[in-house]
């Protein structure tokens, strides 16, 4: 673990993916959210990882965070790869993938109904609506940017790396430079951007927000997931929420249709 207690090293990523061995075989391919999955079945990933690796304080949340998600993106590569290129070959989608011969015939058939059913499909067109305003995408592998942090202290000894010079290597290639002008552009500003809200109209809770922003948010390129109750739009569903939307509402400029849209 590095400084800030994110998992680094050769161990780490062995353990994700250990993870992620425990966590697809095990976790029903159940449409439903992670929290709802049953605590016996969280309890077997957490025990087989803890007996297999040596896991920090607080490591259970991490390991059954890594889990949901693992679980999460193994549903959505059997979407992508296995389900909707074939929405018009039945014989194709009668069976699990070869791939994955755990997946019983049951589960796989009521996965599938559920990812050719109406609501998924509005739902994925929504999140492949606000995946398309993510501009600033990393170039970072599996070692995320706790690895980058530790690679570059031992290559920059004796000085503070900070949250803006981890975002700007972070879309850096090889030879340090960064391909996309737009991104290119954006490094530029970033350092000017964190904490320039002191003369906003605004509570100090909103130029906190915006802060967390900029100096959180942009830097490890993490966008906010939450649900959105029954009440808002009609129907409860999860989403994401892009940081530059963020700031927006928070500084009080006005939020365009489109973004209104999207969100709905």
């Amino acid at each position: 673990y590095n400084k800030r207690g994110k998992g680094i090293g050769q161990a780490h990523s062995e353990m994700q993916s250990y993870i992620g061995v425990l966590a697809r075989p095990r976790v029903p391919l159940v449409d439903m959210k992670w929290s709802q999955i049953p605590k016996d079945i969280k309890e077997q990933i957490w025990e087989a990882d803890d007996m297999a690796f040596v896991v920090g304080q607080g490591g259970k949340n991490s390991v059954l965070s890594s889990a949901a998600k693992k679980w999460k993106d193994f549903k959505s590569t059997l979407t992508r790869h296995y389900i909707l290129p074939y929405t018009n070959d039945k014989e194709k989608l009668s069976q699990p993938p070869e791939t994955y011969k755990f997946i019983e015939k049951a589960q796989w058939d009521a996965f599938v109904a559920s990812r050719l059913s109406k609501d998924f499909e509005s739902v994925h067109s929504q999140h492949a609506q606000i995946r398309e305003k993510l501009e600033y995408n990393h170039r970072l592998s599996r070692k995320g940017y706790a690895g980058l942090e530790d690679q570059l202290e031992e290559t920059m000894p004796g000085v503070e790396i900070d949250r803006s010079t981890l975002w700007k290597r972070a879309r850096q290639d090889k030879h340090g430079n960064i391909p996309d002008p737009k991104v290119a552009e954006k490094a530029k500003l970033i350092v000017i951007e964190v904490g320039d809200y002191s003369n906003m109209e605004a509570p100090s809770s909103l130029k906190t927000l915006c802060r967390y922003v900029e100096t959180t948010l942009v830097p490890e390129d993490k966008t906010p997931q939450f649900t959105i109750d029954k009440e808002v739009f009609g129907r409860e569903r999860d989403t994401f929420l892009l940081p530059e939307d963020i700031t927006q509402f928070a500084g009080m400029e006005e939020i365009g249709a489109t973004v209104v849209a999207v969100y709905m």
